[in-house]
């Protein structure tokens, strides 16, 4: 006898026709176009996906990663099967580098450990509470060192393989939304990087940007 997680994750992830069905609108359902931020991420080349809430009973944050997309066609169609979603971004395909602060210790730890208050930087950054983000472009012809993924307490390094949220999902916002996405910062990049064996075959190309203009809006202060 299957397992209500087995069944709640086959559904979600095999039976997105079946799900439409369960989840058919009515006139007071909430409308599935996309957030501002959505259409903003995918204008930047992000490869997004949805998180169903089948996926949020099961704690499966992840599980329908293989459908990310930036094409705007594709993401609707994906708001209309899995309604009442919210979105992640798959940061491989994307050719992004995120840095992700665990709240004040790792904020701390940035300070103290890793950059030593040398945070010149004003890449675009998102920010959850005590969690915040900061999002830079993959440096070309580098790899992440195996041992990089948490440089120090509360601080994680997120590429191949990983996803974050997308605003305004789950009351995440940009502290900076109009922001373009920087370079890999210098002492991040001789932190947590290498050559690889095979340059030319690992190389990533840069991100596209966006080509709308974000919403303005007001935000609190920075979070660094």
């Amino acid at each position: 006898m299957k397992s209500i997680e087995e069944s709640l994750c086959k559904l979600a992830s095999g039976q997105g026709s079946r799900f439409a069905a369960l989840t058919t609108r009515d006139d007071n359902s909430p409308s599935t176009d996309l957030p501002d931020e959505v259409y903003e991420a995918a204008n930047r080349g992000w490869a997004l996906f949805p998180v169903s809430p089948l996926e949020k009973l099961t704690g499966r944050s992840d599980l329908l990663i293989g459908k990310a997309s930036s094409e705007i066609a594709r993401l609707k169609e994906l708001a209309v099967e899995f309604s009442w979603c919210s979105w992640r971004v798959a940061v491989g395909p994307s050719y992004l580098c995120i840095l992700h602060l665990e709240g004040p210790q790792g904020r701390a730890s940035l300070a103290a450990d890793l950059c030593q208050n040398d945070w010149n930087c004003f890449t675009l950054r998102a920010q959850r509470g005590d969690a915040a983000w900061a999002f830079f472009r993959w440096p070309k012809d580098l790899v992440l060192c195996a041992s990089a993924r948490r440089p120090a307490r509360g601080v994680r390094i997120l590429g191949d393989g990983d996803s974050c949220i997308v605003p305004p999902s789950g009351n995440c916002f940009y502290v900076n939304p109009s922001a373009e996405i920087e370079a890999v910062p210098h002492w991040l990049q001789e932190l947590a990087f290498e050559t690889p064996d095979n340059p030319q075959g690992n190389a990533r190309p840069l991100p596209a940007h966006s080509s709308r203009s974000p919403h303005c809006r007001f935000v609190p202060p920075d979070f660094l």
